[in-house]
């Protein structure tokens, strides 16, 4: 859930999510999770970006994308089925930079 903000402390200020708090040290794009995502697919979801992202020039969307198309055409690995939006949703791209 690293994508994830909006929780608050004690004192009622909002807590910012791991992404926003990494953009703002200077990291032009973080993919991060908005929810607690599956390890095996994950990694499997991973391995394909980072392949993909090499690719495509750094396109971390476009990479993203094309990952979770991948896993998408999977189907089903042993209890798992990865055609289901659980798997391979869970992520988003955040700012501009390279």
């Amino acid at each position: 859930e690293t994508g994830m903000g909006g929780a608050h402390t004690d004192d009622g200020r909002e807590i910012e999510g791991l992404s926003a708090l990494v953009q703002r040290r200077g990291a032009g794009r973080v993919i991060a999770s908005l929810w607690r995502v599956d390890d095996v697919s994950t990694a499997d979801l991973m391995r394909t970006l980072y392949t993909s992202f090499s690719a495509t020039r750094g396109d971390a969307a476009f990479g993203l994308q094309q990952a979770q198309l991948a896993l998408r055409k999977v189907g089903k690995r042993g209890d798992r089925d990865y055609a289901k939006p659980y798997y391979w949703a869970g992520f988003s791209v955040a700012g501009s930079g390279p």
